[in-house]
């Protein structure tokens, strides 16, 4: 080349002709934005020349998290140059939204229901879906066990706190559906027997009651006594219309 073809003519010039041997080295670094130079001497005879070296261009491949997002807050990272760090820019990382996991917590006969939504990241927490209580139902003077003299009548009441649009009351006895009411009444009982008040809406048992054990007193003196005792209660008829009295009165 011509830089060559100089050199060597230089060199038939003031010495004997020589074959170069350059040598590179960097005089002016090059920046990301600026040339720098390239100086090539000739390590025999000293000759020389330059030659650009081409801008490094930036290199953005250093990345530091100065904050991370959080699931409310923006974050951000500063890139910077690889050749210059004194070249940076700021690069927003933006916030995450909340991750929720749902947990849903059934209503009872007391408290709501409810679906407890809690962030995996945060722990942020609300609740919503709220449910109304379950229907309740339970008879009224509720003894758990009770004993009564044979062939009595004995009525039972059932309560429903609150009700709902096709709520019935069905009354079982030893298991079986006898009925339905506020009331339900067990007629001369002769046998131990077991109660108990669901709240129903048709086939479906929204709600029911304790089961209470009635006991009947069943034994020989029992039943006799219980024939006396239906045997005074006819008496007044008995005297009025057979024996002339006005009015006997028994308990």
């Amino acid at each position: 080349n011509e830089s060559l073809l100089n050199a060597t003519i230089h060199c038939m010039d003031d010495k004997p002709p020589c074959e170069h041997n350059y040598i590179a080295s960097i005089t002016i670094p090059p920046t990301c934005t600026a040339v720098g130079e390239c100086t090539y001497t000739c390590d025999i005879c000293g000759d020389s020349y330059t030659k650009e070296v081409d801008a490094l261009g930036h290199d953005y491949s250093i990345i530091a998290v100065m904050q991370k997002p959080s699931c409310t807050e923006n974050g951000y990272n500063i890139v910077f140059c690889a050749h210059d760090m004194t070249h940076n820019y700021l690069v927003p990382t933006y916030a995450t939204g909340h991750s929720y996991d749902s947990v849903v917590t059934a209503p009872t006969c007391t408290e709501q229901g409810y679906t407890t939504h809690t962030c995996t990241v945060c722990g942020d927490s609300y609740r919503d879906s709220f449910v109304d209580p379950l229907p309740a139902i339970f008879i009224r003077n509720y003894k758990g066990e009770t004993t009564v003299d044979y062939r009595t009548t004995i009525t039972f009441a059932a309560e429903v706190p609150r009700h709902i649009d096709d709520g019935e009351i069905h009354w079982f006895v030893d298991g079986k559906d006898v009925g339905t009411g506020d009331t339900y009444t067990v007629k001369e009982a002769k046998k131990n027997f077991t109660v108990q008040a669901k709240y129903m809406d048709g086939d479906k048992v929204l709600a029911e009651s304790e089961i209470e054990t009635v006991k009947v007193k069943s034994g020989f003196f029992d039943k006799l006594i219980a024939f006396f005792r239906a045997l005074f209660k006819k008496l007044p008829v008995l005297t009025q219309e057979y024996l002339g009295i006005e009015r006997i009165t028994t308990r």
